[in-house]
């Protein structure tokens, strides 16, 4: 079972050393200037070229970044996994080298935070973002900000290094008084993804609530605790009667078409089940429970092929077998061995390089984007296959 995943960590791990931590991302190119002067208009001829153009860019990713003169970069989100994968990888091992390269990357983010305040810790991409309004480049966000926080905590609680205390404390700022908060009732809350927009997004949420609910544990703090509880129960209202989520949450005041995809339900279960660890509130397994036969029952096929969502099954992305695997790992007891190395197998055979690294997606057609995205897909590859080497070595 899961033949030759030290061998393939390795590799990875080798190529990342050699290639460095700049990259490109699926998203810079619409972050250029080229994509949001001529691109972002809302007239027909706009939406019209904006869509050939998108998929002339998946299939000459590098002709596209050469043309508009896109250069790779650091991404804070790709250097947040890989804190998260070199601490994790040093506390199973104890090899002293995966614990320098995580104090490197977090030096790294210590010093390019995103936030403009002195008592708050944020961090955003570095390039423009077009979702249902503009997000300028580096605007913090809760997602990189709370991979940051999580790779704190684990040194902390691996380690007892109290140096990063004051960090933590800054980030619990940010998600608390910076991000928009959505008061549903008095027992449920939506924290937003940034701190400016209201978007009621149910993975997004859970990132804020899973940080809290560890950090409000870890401190002993009533008031932080509560405000994670409020923003679980909302994930959890959200829940439809199957067991699935929708990407938005339906109470959102911009009506969007209910999407369930492969890896935003393996992330809300990951959230979901490690607050369920630390602090079990009442309903939080059951749910669980739905949520998980529903992933394990629409979102995978039988040979192992994590689909993209419950109505389509192409294209298989990255991110998918990726957050599959932290997924198995944070509910392992809930995971047949077998079933990861489905995953595993379709994985390591469709979508990984000979020089270590993987690809980007695999389209309807059999087409294969090979380009090697650093944060979407390598830096992901790396947290899922160092948390299926955890996830195999508890089994």
């Amino acid at each position: 079972m899961l033949n030759n995943l030290n061998k393939n960590l390795e590799d990875l791990l080798s190529w990342i050393d050699k290639n460095g931590y700049e990259g490109w991302d699926p998203y810079d190119v619409q972050g250029s200037e080229f994509y949001t002067k001529y691109l972002m208009n809302k007239n027909i001829f706009a939406k019209i070229t904006r869509r050939l153009f998108d998929k002339f860019s998946f299939y000459f990713p590098l002709m596209t970044r050469r043309v508009l003169n896109l250069k790779p970069r650091k991404n804070a989100k790709a250097m947040a996994l890989l804190c998260l994968s070199f601490i994790k990888f040093y506390n199973m091992t104890g090899d002293e080298k995966y614990y320098d390269k995580y104090k490197e990357v977090l030096i790294w983010l210590l010093k390019n935070n995103h936030s403009n305040t002195e008592n708050t810790l944020g961090w955003g991409y570095p390039f423009d973002w077009h979702s249902l309004i503009f997000i300028p480049k580096e605007t913090p966000l809760c997602v990189p900000t709370v991979l940051v926080g999580h790779a704190m905590l684990d040194e902390l609680e691996h380690t007892s290094n109290q140096v990063n205390i004051e960090s933590l404390h800054k980030i619990k700022n940010f998600l608390t008084k910076s991000l928009n908060i959505t008061n549903i009732n008095e027992k449920e809350i939506c924290f937003s993804y940034s701190p400016i927009d209201d978007y009621m997004v149910i993975n997004a949420n859970l990132y804020t609530a899973s940080f809290l609910t560890r950090y409000a544990v870890m401190f002993r703090n009533k008031d932080v605790l509560e405000l994670a509880r409020k923003s679980r129960r909302f994930a959890m209202s959200q829940q439809e009667s199957d067991g699935s989520w929708p990407y938005w949450s339906y109470l959102y005041k911009v009506k969007m078409p209910k999407f369930v995809d492969n890896y935003h339900t393996g992330i809300k279960l990951q959230w979901l089940k490690m607050c369920n660890i630390i602090d079990p509130i009442d309903g939080e397994k059951e749910v669980i429970d739905m949520g998980l036969k529903y992933f394990y029952e629409n979102l995978f096929s039988e040979d192992g092929l994590p689909k993209f969502s419950d109505e389509l099954t192409y294209p298989v992305d990255i991110h998918g077998p990726a957050q599959a695997f932290v997924t198995f790992n944070f509910l392992d007891k809930h995971t047949e061995l077998s079933f990861a190395n489905r995953v595993y197998e379709f994985v390591t055979n469709k979508m990984m390089d000979k020089k270590g690294y993987f690809y980007y997606r695999i389209d309807k057609y059999g087409h294969t984007s090979k380009i090697p995205y650093f944060r979407w897909s390598q830096a992901w590859m790396l947290y899922g296959l160092v948390n299926l080497k955890e996830y195999k070595d508890k089994k």
